[in-house]
Formats: structure tokens, sequence, C-alpha cells
């Protein structure tokens, strides 16, 4: 499999619902989605043609597709993926190749397949699959967004249908976090449960969708009163970390100079 294996348990009928409409879409017609993406493959080599380039989607097959229809453009032979099937060590050369050398320009990857790798010489990330949870997505920009990273910006660009529920989680929730703008920090624990019930909401068939975009927007709202809640609270402690300090200086002056610390002061520092 090349997702975890708790969240492939959790969203099997989820993600297999997702696939097979996104190779229905296919069939017969243009591939809109492909097209949009070479498309800006191609502005972005005017722009920076030494740009590392990271393309994340969930399935091993789409990757597959990706791959196939890129070795017909003229970034045939510069394309590797990696994905969970793939072992390790052949994943880690892949890596290097891409990290070292010129040859590889694109990386296609699967959510397993660069967990726990370090990409900080690349700074162009394709969302071709955009998670619903906004966790997964600070941890695809985190792999980037490391020690030694050499660029001012990473560019992020993201995929959406629409007119499609992806679309409306796009701009309704990404958007009002800013998930794109800046990291969250502790995301999970400013989420919580929030789109484990949104998921459900949204393939809940009885629901109007106009219901599932007040569900959307309901969401919207509580992580972002819960972002304020713990940044009020991040100031709040900020006042007590400098009195620590001014404590520890006070400290520090009096065993400097080896007086007797008064009852007051003893008070004071209780």
């Amino acid at each position: 499999a090349d997702v975890d294996l708790q969240w492939k348990l959790e969203n099997r009928e989820i993600l297999a619902f997702q696939m097979l409409k996104e190779y229905a879409d296919r069939i017969g017609k243009t591939d809109t989605k492909y097209d949009k993406f070479l498309e800006s493959l191609r502005r972005l080599e005017k722009e920076d043609p030494h740009s590392k380039i990271m393309v994340f989607a969930f399935f091993k097959k789409t990757l597959e597709y990706l791959k196939k229809k890129l070795e017909t453009t003229e970034y045939g032979g510069k394309v590797a993926l990696i994905y969970g099937d793939i072992p390790i060590k052949k994943r880690q050369k892949t890596i290097k190749k891409f990290r070292q050398t010129n040859e590889i320009k694109i990386l296609l990857s699967s959510e397993v397949g660069g967990e726990g790798l370090d990409f900080e010489f690349c700074n162009v990330i394709f969302n071709y699959d955009l998670p619903w949870n906004p966790m997964r997505v600070e941890q695809r920009i985190g792999r980037l967004d490391r020690y030694g990273q050499r660029h001012e910006k990473i560019l992020i660009y993201n995929f959406s249908m629409i007119g499609t529920i992806d679309d409306e989680i796009l701009n309704r929730l990404y958007g009002r976090i800013n998930v794109f703008e800046r990291f969250i920090g502790d995301l999970e624990a400013i989420l919580g449960e929030q789109i484990t019930d949104l998921t459900r909401d949204i393939f809940n068939i009885e629901l109007t969708w106009e219901q599932k975009i007040n569900k959307i927007e309901k969401v919207a709202e509580n992580i972002v009163r819960r972002q304020k809640q713990l940044e009020e609270f991040e100031k709040e402690c900020q006042k007590f970390i400098g009195q620590d300090e001014y404590f520890n200086q006070e400290i520090t002056n009096i065993l400097k100079t080896k007086r007797f610390i008064t009852s007051d002061e003893v008070r004071f520092f209780l």
C-alpha cells in the first residue's frame, strides 16, 4: 500500500470513491487536470529552469499515470517516482540522484513514499491530489521547509476541479486558516476531530450540497476560533517566560554578590 495503514483503514471507501471518480472523469475526454498540470510545469520551467519539483498524489496508479504521460513530453527521462511499495533503499537511491544530479527534474511521490525523508533542496510542491486534512499538507510542505533550505520561497501549486467538494474545501477551509501562507504550528491541536467529522458529513448522502457547504464553513470557523485561542495562550505564556528570565537574572546577581536575601525578596520570588 502507498498510504499509511491507519489512514487507509479510516478512509478506504472514500479513497476508492475518489479514485473511481478520477478515472471515470478521464474516460472519453481530455484530462484537463493533467493539461493544467503540464501547463504549470512549462510556465515554471521558463521562470526557474533550475528548480527541483516534487509532485504529491494519493495513489500509486495516479503516480504511474503521471509518469507515463510526462515521459511523452520534454520531461521524458527526467521523472522518477517513489511510493510505499518501493523498498526504502531504492527510494533513498532515487532521492540521492534527485538531490545530487540534474538527471531527475521531477519526483512523483505518495504520502508514504516521502515519509521520514528530507527534501530541503527542493523549492516547488505540486499537490496533484489535495488532502482534505490540512495536517497532511503541512507535512508535505515540512519535508521541504527544513534546515538547509536555500530558497527564500517555497512555491506551492494546488489542483482541484471547480464546482466540487474538493474545490469548496480548498477555498473555504484552507483559505480561512491560511494553511499555504504560513505554518500554523500544532495543527493536530487545532483540528482535533474536526476533519474526521467533516469527512463523514461530506459523504453523508442524506445531506444536501448546501448543508455540506455549511458544514465546511462551520469547521473553518471552529478552527479559526481554536487557532486564536492558542495564539492568545502563547502570548500569555510569553509573559511568564519574561518573568522567569527576570527571576533568573536576579538570582544570578545575588549569587555573584553573595549578599543575603531579604524576606521581602523571598516572598517576591515565590
